[in-house]
């Protein structure tokens, strides 16, 4: 009499297999898909929280430069001798030679142009990139000067004292801060 055991029948393995192999596998490929998914969801959230974070950082220093671009203009705005030297004659030697407000603009504050208009609407005194210019700022800077300046000259007429108006222009397709008092 033999005692051994009868080896499994191949209905068996293919019974367990259906059984059980299958859904094991498809449970094991469903978590692999779903952690997937998952990743990826964590991931889109990460990169919009970080454009969000990145674009409150850049309105932020824009409005610092913005502020910093005010607080100059206001200063030689209100001061009389830059009204003596550039409102009644323009004196190029006070202006720009004696650096009153001329190239330590660009130099000190980073500002690309400095000009001044007439009532005319006329550029009468013209720096940039810290050296003299003739160019008219009109011909270049896209985007509004004029109503920007219309826009000033309205505001300072309100009798409040020398208001600024800045905004956004171009020049050459790329965006600069340009102020008015």
């Amino acid at each position: 009499m033999s005692t051994a055991t009868p080896a499994p029948s191949p209905t068996f393995a293919s019974e367990f297999s259906r059984r059980a192999l299958f859904p094991m596998v498809g449970v094991v490929a469903f978590a692999f898909v779903l952690a997937l998914a998952l990743i990826f969801q964590l991931g889109r959230q990460q990169d919009e929280a970080s454009a969000a974070q990145s674009r409150k950082f850049v309105e932020a220093a824009l409005q610092t430069r913005q502020d910093a671009l005010a607080r100059t203009l206001i200063d030689y705005a209100s001061w009389g001798a830059s009204y003596e030297h550039l409102h009644k004659a323009v004196d190029i030697s006070w202006a720009y030679e004696q650096q009153n407000v001329g190239p330590t603009l660009f130099e000190s504050f980073g500002f690309d142009y400095v000009f001044v208009l007439n009532p005319a609407d006329e550029s009468v005194y013209f720096v940039e990139r810290g050296g003299l210019s003739t160019r008219d700022p009109r011909t270049f800077l896209e985007g509004g000067l004029m109503g920007l300046v219309t826009t000033a000259r309205q505001a300072s007429g309100n009798g409040t004292g020398t208001d600024v108006v800045v905004d956004k222009l171009q020049v050459d397709g790329e965006p600069v801060l340009m102020a008015a008092a």
